[in-house]
């Protein structure tokens, strides 16, 4: 992407590419949300060699159990790559966990620390943490 991406949570905030675990993800330095594609998220479902702290394990095993209610759903946001409105979903196994996907393609938004829970979870269904 040649064009600087602008921040779909924080206005005029640009988004930086980092690498994380291998992938290229965009960040944003004020609200360190993540911008990523879907090959992108997928592979970083797959990592499982990244350590965790067990605090943030809690964390997703409740927010697992979470249920979201309309009143604390964020505003919704524009592509930062088309400026169209994005769908928003809840994750798979995290209602608590939000995604905002272009319809283009383009990409997801996920909000801070929402992709390491992913990976968290992902890491903990595999090791059968839940039973």
């Amino acid at each position: 992407m040649d064009k600087k991406l602008k921040c779909p949570t924080c206005d005029d905030a640009e988004l930086a590419l980092t690498r994380l675990e291998g992938a290229k993800v965009w960040r944003c330095k004020i609200c360190d949300g993540s911008w990523l594609g879907d090959k992108e998220l997928a592979y970083l479902r797959m990592v499982k060699y990244k350590r965790y702290d067990p605090k943030e394990i809690v964390k997703v095993k409740l927010l697992r159990e979470w249920k979201m209610t309309d009143g604390s759903m964020p505003p919704e946001r524009l592509c930062p790559v088309c400026g169209e409105l994005m769908a928003r979903s809840h994750y798979e196994d995290i209602p608590a966990i939000l995604q905002d996907r272009c319809a283009k393609g383009h990409g997801i938004w996920l909000n801070r620390g929402d992709l390491e829970r992913i990976q968290i979870n992902e890491r903990a269904k595999e090791d059968k943490w839940w039973n």
